[in-house]
């Protein structure tokens, strides 16, 4: 609770100062009034006007948990949005256009998810592609229009009705909060996302089912059970055939391939860099993905000696500390090894 406090001290400060400010700014900034059973004052505004940015920040918290970024959430509540209007248009009932949409949000989730776990992207990279692409696909459904939808009742109540005084999506806001709140502390899937987030490979040395952990994630987001149906969908190929054996054969394949080089270039004596770096990478991977002993992968590297095994490994562990970049090839090749 102490860590927790102190990461709150300064936003919280932050805020305090906006508050202070716009209160002698305007001393009618705190007051409500009460009318026909409603809460109304600018305060009730801010927050009822904020709740849509407050549910596509708590989707984001866990995005973020697992060490993750998604630049393309407002291009899926385009998307979302887009396709609940034109249900709702064409006379669709509105727990089906809700549906609908929802369904909507699901399948981007799903996109993004699987170029980040499959196919190895950076989070930044595979959710600019949504961003760019989700605006356009909003404006398909929409066929570039404004879309007239008649009275609703049940949208009208979810949009500008209340509910103890307060504005409907404020309480929505509030009690998906409360929601991810219990799950990111009291639950076991909120530390393992954090354990996946704060460092993957380590979580999968742990015993981690890191993939498993991603399911579980998406499920709670979708309140889906998590069966062999919905591993398929957000895992792909991946789930429906035994992962092979990893070698240092197809370590040293994959490695090679990342870099453009033949798997003989990693196993032969060449000194340059640009063969000396995938060959440590190479060695430095078999060294943790596969069983096999320093004399072992030494024969297996071409018959070099056991110590130029341990000194290569022990300097990509260094770099890796300071070297961003080779923490995102060796993520990447990583993925490709693990696929």
């Amino acid at each position: 609770m102490r860590e927790i406090g102190r990461h709150l001290l300064w936003p919280l400060a932050a805020l305090a100062i906006l508050l202070a400010f716009n209160a002698l700014r305007d001393p009618a900034f705190f007051h409500l009034r009460l009318v026909e059973g409603r809460l109304t004052g600018a305060m009730i505004d801010i927050l009822n006007q904020g709740a849509p940015v407050i549910l596509l920040a708590l989707g984001m918290t866990l995005v973020i948990g697992t060490g993750g970024i998604d630049l393309s959430v407002g291009a899926v509540m385009a998307v979302a949005g887009a396709v609940a209007a034109d249900q709702l248009h064409s006379g669709a009932p509105t727990t089906a256009a809700l549906a609908a949409a929802v369904g909507a949000g699901l399948a981007a989730g799903l996109w993004n998810g699987s170029l980040i776990a499959l196919v190895g992207l950076s989070p930044i990279v595979a959710t600019l592609i949504l961003m760019v692409a989700g605006r356009g696909i909003a404006q398909l459904v929409s066929n570039g229009e404004i879309i007239d939808i008649a009275p609703d009742a049940a949208i009208l109540a979810i949009g500008r009705g209340s509910l103890l005084g307060l504005p409907v999506p404020v309480l929505m806001a509030l009690g998906a909060a409360a929601a991810l709140a219990g799950v990111a502390r009291l639950t076991s899937l909120g530390l393992f996302i954090e354990c996946v987030g704060g460092n993957e490979q380590a979580s999968r040395y742990a015993g981690l089912a890191v993939r498993s952990i991603r399911l579980a994630a998406y499920a709670s987001l979708s309140k889906r059970r998590i069966d062999l149906e919905f591993a398929q969908e957000t895992l792909g190929a991946a789930i429906t055939r035994p992962r092979e054996v990893i070698t240092v054969d197809s370590v040293i394949k994959s490695v090679a391939s990342y870099y453009g080089l033949k798997p003989s270039d990693i196993k032969s004596e060449r000194r340059h860099k640009s063969v000396a770096t995938p060959r440590a990478v190479a060695m430095y991977l078999s060294r943790h993905h596969t069983k096999d002993s320093y004399p072992d992968l030494a024969r297996a590297f071409g018959g070099k000696h056991h110590t130029t095994v341990i000194s290569a490994v022990q300097k990509i562990v260094e770099r890796l500390k300071d070297d961003a970049s080779l923490r995102s090839e060796i993520h990447a090749i990583e993925s490709m090894i693990l696929r």
